[in-house]
């Protein structure tokens, strides 16, 4: 009946609105932790403190929760097999960005970036079921993947959706965060190697390996795009790198093969 479209469209419209609002709050509340970790240093060290008898760090269940979102709701929206709204889209692109944000800081401290191997048990349902989540770098192999997906799925189609191109500066952007993760865990190789008389070093290869395939699967698609693409049918292209970004790809995915 009319009544139950109106009904149903009333319920769909208040249902984006709620995960709008709850986007929103989830990004100002990573966006705040990482500029408190990055600005302060009394704040940057309460974050690594266990918080009570036998707890864990803030730091480490911040990240556990994000990787859940990643997990659950960031990867899963951005799928090309999954029709979303387009509001939807550049939402989680948004939380994307903030959640990569954190995960970037994290990696770039002494303290953090141990972190970035460990699995996360997380509960999930109402049951309070727990499970394994992906590691950190396993999460930003996926996001990176997920992206490259989103944009190349949009380019093939016939005529590309006016709104896509809202969505390339964050496309974008979140491309080149996974890029500067990547190299923060090659520069920690690089020093692990230097100060180390282990007769097996760290490796980059190694710190990859949950992911490696899809990772270089994603370092070649990325070196061949640019502003131009000519694979794009509708001749848009949504998601490409700088030329110096590319040539840190080349020298990521040479390292990674070995």
């Amino acid at each position: 009946s009319n009544n139950g479209a109106i009904h149903s469209y009333k319920r769909d419209a208040t249902d984006e609105k709620e995960e709008h609002l709850s986007v929103k709050v989830k990004c100002g509340i990573i966006q705040l932790l990482t500029h408190l970790m990055v600005s302060s240093s009394s704040a940057h060290k309460a974050i690594f403190e266990p918080t009570g008898q036998q707890s864990l760090p803030l730091a480490r269940r911040v990240l556990a929760a994000i990787l859940d979102e990643v997990d659950d709701c960031i990867i899963p929206s951005l799928s090309p097999h999954k029709k979303v709204q387009p509001q939807t889209v550049m939402n989680y692109l948004q939380l994307c960005y903030s959640c990569n944000q954190f995960i970037l800081a994290l990696a770039r401290s002494n303290e953090g970036l141990p972190m970035m191997r460990y699995q996360m048990r997380v509960e999930s349902g109402t049951d309070g079921e727990t499970h394994w989540s992906h590691s950190a770098i396993s999460c930003m192999v996926l996001i990176l993947n997920s992206v490259l997906s989103c944009a190349i799925d949009m380019e093939r189609e016939e005529i590309t959706p006016k709104w896509a191109a809202d969505l390339t500066p964050y496309l974008n952007r979140i491309a080149e965060q996974c890029i500067a993760f990547f190299k923060t865990l090659q520069s920690f190789a690089h020093k692990q190697n230097r100060n180390s008389s282990k007769s097996r070093p760290l490796t980059f290869a190694s710190l990859i390996s949950e992911q490696h395939l899809v990772l270089l699967s994603c370092f070649q698609k990325l070196s061949t795009r640019d502003e131009q693409n000519e694979d794009a049918v509708s001749g848009t292209c949504l998601l490409w790198i700088r030329d110096e970004l590319k040539y840190d790809v080349q020298v990521m995915t040479e390292e990674a093969l070995y």
